[in-house]
């Protein structure tokens, strides 16, 4: 379509405009490979309103929301087409455009979380399809979408468009390598089922929270405790044979206003732990009580990437195939930084881990 238009003018109906991006350029070209998407922005060339239809404009505001089916299966009966029937919750907006547009010019969002949608940071699975996003306008003072204004019209895609005015998205973004099972090893995914946070110098512990590492502005240091579940293997077979095994987790940023640029990365280890404990556990109860003999194989955060995103910590696969064929107590692991005086760094864990 040689425009990009939205919003409702006398005399029409009310119009969206999807726009579909290619991204195969991001899709990792190997299994064991994901894509971090740090940053995005999306670019527009606003048109100019006529003068004679300056007089109806009202205030309103561009937004993204990513659609939820194809083009062709989208609904345009009366309260449909921007219902959540075709399309997702917004996800970016452009600034509000309170005056009717003079002139030409280009406008900027972020489009990082529309990314997100279809290249999902948490999970390499969790991406939607990338059905495109749906230029959406609303009125800034709370009026119905249907009320009569006039329409916003962006320069769109023909062979005659000024090439700097085509809609565009420009993307920052890493491929990084996963962990991946040894050929003759068959991936397990492992739920957790118990973890909490102990902080020294705390009498209380701190269940459904981040997990948490090293030490907060206020100097409180922090360890992190995680049990995982094994019986969908102790159920269904005599002994394993573990050939590799990762915690993974999600990173989400570092507490408070703490900036990257002021702190180094920090190298996380998993140590395995020595007694019984519960969510209700403090530091001075099991702060070190774990196997510091234990083979540890430390992962490294860097805190410019993207939060959200997943990283693993290889763990002594001996030990997690005592737990499993039952020759030793599963008490699970402890996450200690190597620098513990070094800012807090908030941690997401996934839901599973791969044995």
């Amino acid at each position: 379509n040689d425009e990009v238009v939205a919003g409702k003018a006398s005399g029409s109906g009310l119009k969206i405009t999807v726009l579909k991006f290619d991204l195969s350029d991001l899709i990792p070209a190997k299994s064991n490979e994901a894509v971090w998407v740090y940053e995005s922005k999306i670019k527009l060339r606003l048109k100019e309103v006529p003068v004679g239809e300056r007089p109806n404009w009202k205030s309103q505001t561009t937004v993204m929301r990513p659609l939820k089916v194809s083009t062709d299966d989208i609904a345009t009966g009366n309260g449909q087409l921007t219902s959540d029937q075709n399309i997702f919750d917004v996800e970016g907006s452009f600034n509000p455009i309170n005056k009717a547009p003079t002139y030409d010019k280009d406008v900027v969002a972020d489009f990082t979380d529309t990314i997100h949608t279809w290249l999902n940071p948490y999970s390499i699975n969790a991406g939607k399809e990338n059905f495109g996003v749906a230029i959406v306008n609303e009125y800034n003072n709370g009026d119905p979408e249907r009320s009569n204004a006039v329409n916003v019209r962006y320069y769109g895609y023909d062979n005659e468009t000024t090439p700097d005015y085509i809609p565009m998205i420009d993307v920052c973004y890493k491929i990084v390598e996963n962990p991946q099972c040894e050929e003759g090893f068959e991936e397990v995914r492992v739920p957790a089922k118990q973890s909490t946070v102990i902080v020294k110098d705390n009498d209380n512990s701190f269940n459904n929270v981040s997990l948490t590492v090293a030490m907060d502005t206020n100097g409180d240091v922090s360890r992190s405790l995680i049990v995982f579940d094994f019986s969908q293997l102790t159920d269904n077979f005599k002994n394993v044979d573990v050939g590799d095994s990762y915690i993974h987790l999600n990173y989400l940023g570092l507490s408070g206003d703490n900036t990257v640029a002021s702190n180094p990365d920090i190298v996380i280890r998993a140590y395995p732990v020595l007694k019984e404990w519960d969510e209700t556990v403090t530091w001075d109860e099991i702060a070190e009580d774990y196997d510091d003999n234990s083979v540890v194989h430390p992962a490294t955060v860097e805190v410019s990437r993207l939060g959200g995103t997943d990283f693993a910590i290889k763990v002594d696969a001996g030990t997690v195939e005592s737990w499993v064929n039952g020759d030793t107590e599963n008490y699970g692991f402890i996450l200690i930084a190597e620098d513990e005086k070094r800012k807090k760094y908030r941690l997401r864990l996934c839901v599973d881990t791969t044995a």
